[in-house]
């Protein structure tokens, strides 16, 4: 017999005769009687409770066994399954977190899918197109025969640079790339990267903004690829920037971190896609394409070479007046040389 119908019938025959005690006015008795009856019918009461919460943490396991659905459970504080709920549900809720990151990963999976496909079909098809135009001979004339070559190499070259971009990407994501960590002293290390610009900027009729301070701070990192990070900002800044004439790279200490940051008065991002700039293959729209060589990519990689060395990335961007990229990086020490 079931322990719980054994406790009410113990309940009932107690009851009963603290009734006939009553009537047979043995009141000694039917006081003790009743006293006995209060607290085991509080006990029984107490057992309804716990068993009940037992079963709702059974039935809510199993219906997230059959359907991949959480059923969060109502917590009674004087359980003693209140522990085992209250984790439960909690439990729950990182289920829930982790299954909408996954939804959205794999969104943005097929979105990148399809990026990709056209990003590499276009310019494949326009290297098709020109490789059977010559081919067939349509072409005759030797400035022009010329010309197509050129064009030809760059689309190829374009194309290479892109398919080099996803396979760095895939290595930073199978953590296949070894950083060289080495001691760097970042002012000195920024001036080298902006004296490879001056030309561009000159090309342009860019005034460039020198806020690199004096004072030397070391950093420790790969030189090979911050390098990277700040020539792709300041190509950025160069490209989608030249229209406002001025282009600066300031720098500041903020706590322990030392701040870079790379600005144009250019176009500008709209904010409601800034918090999407280092998305992988993400553009803004045809006339701002971030990423080195347009491909949309180097944003994501510039990021997550940042977050290897502990770093932080971001941006901040008012359309037609200035676009702002920082990049933090974590102090060592001053030099004090």
């Amino acid at each position: 017999m079931n322990n719980i119908y054994l406790r009410i019938i113990v309940l009932l025959l107690m009851t009963i005769s603290m009734v006939i005690s009553f009537i047979s006015q043995d009141m000694e008795i039917a006081f003790i009687l009743l006293s006995l009856v209060l607290i085991y019918a509080f006990i029984l009461v107490g057992d309804f409770k716990e068993r009940k919460d037992l079963k709702e943490v059974i039935n809510s396991l199993n219906y997230f066994s059959e359907s991949k659905k959480t059923k969060k459970i109502f917590v009674h504080r004087d359980s003693s399954y209140s522990d085992l709920i209250l984790q439960l549900n909690l439990l729950y809720e990182a289920y829930e977190t982790i299954d909408v990151e996954k939804r959205v990963q794999a969104e943005r999976s097929k979105q990148l899918l399809s990026n990709l496909s056209h990003d590499i079909r276009t310019p494949l098809t326009s290297i098709i197109g020109y490789v059977d135009a010559l081919n067939d001979g349509v072409i005759t004339d030797e400035d022009e025969y010329r010309e197509f070559f050129e064009i030809l190499s760059m689309k190829s070259k374009n194309l290479k640079h892109l398919t080099d971009q996803i396979f760095n990407v895939a290595r930073i994501d199978a953590e296949d790339v070894t950083m060289d960590f080495e001691y760097l002293e970042l002012n000195e290390f920024l001036r080298s990267i902006v004296i490879d610009f001056i030309p561009q900027f000159e090309k342009y009729g860019i005034e460039f903004i020198n806020e690199i301070k004096e004072v030397r701070y070391m950093v420790y990192g790969d030189r090979i690829a911050l390098t990277r990070v700040f020539q792709n900002i300041l190509k950025n800044a160069i490209q989608h920037g030249k229209d406002g004439k001025v282009i600066g790279v300031r720098t500041r200490i903020e706590n322990t971190y030392y701040r870079v940051i790379i600005w144009d008065k250019g176009k500008g991002i709209p904010k409601s896609k800034q918090k999407h700039i280092f998305e992988r293959l993400f553009k803004v729209d045809d006339a701002r394409k971030f990423g080195a060589s347009n491909s949309g990519l180097g944003m994501s990689i510039a990021k997550k070479i940042v977050l290897k060395h502990k770093g932080n990335i971001d941006l901040k961007s008012q359309e037609n007046q200035l676009t702002e990229f920082f990049v933090e990086l974590p102090i060592l020490k001053e030099l004090k040389i």
